[in-house]
């Protein structure tokens, strides 16, 4: 059924009153840094893929969206970057990657991995998502 999300603005930091609609199709993809830390969340999942990017090329493409879309200040952004960012990363994010049913290098285009994703994507869309479900290795 459709749902309305809310709608974030990073550059003051709150939930704006505005809400998006929704609509739902075959397939949902769910994303998110924390997606694999809830169990309940895992076991809903036919299939989990971790992104994988180098740690420098995270900083970079944070420090890029975070002063030209939010505003922020280099200082700023390094300072949180360096005091919660990269320790959360390594206490939370980065361990949720067992989880992973599939990881792919964020920092590369045309991997093998991810044109499997893609077709199996594409699989599923056209022969209306849930019915046709891809294999995935047990939940762990």
């Amino acid at each position: 059924r459709p749902v309305r999300i809310p709608v974030y603005d990073f550059a003051l930091h709150l939930r704006l009153e505005e809400t998006r609609l929704v609509n739902p199709l075959p397939i949902l993809i769910v994303e998110g840094i924390l997606v694999f830390c809830h169990r309940q969340l895992r076991e809903r999942m036919d299939l989990r893929v971790f992104v994988q990017t180098e740690d420098d090329i995270r900083f970079i493409r944070r420090l890029r969206r975070d002063i030209e879309e939010r505003g922020r200040t280099p200082d700023s952004v390094m300072q949180q970057y360096l005091t919660s960012v990269k320790p959360m990363h390594l206490k939370y994010v980065d361990q949720s990657r067992r989880h992973a049913h599939l990881i792919i290098p964020g920092d590369e285009s045309g991997d093998p991995a991810v044109e499997i994703l893609l077709a199996g994507l594409s699989q599923a869309v056209q022969t209306g998502g849930a019915a046709s479900r891809m294999e995935t290795a047990p939940s762990s």
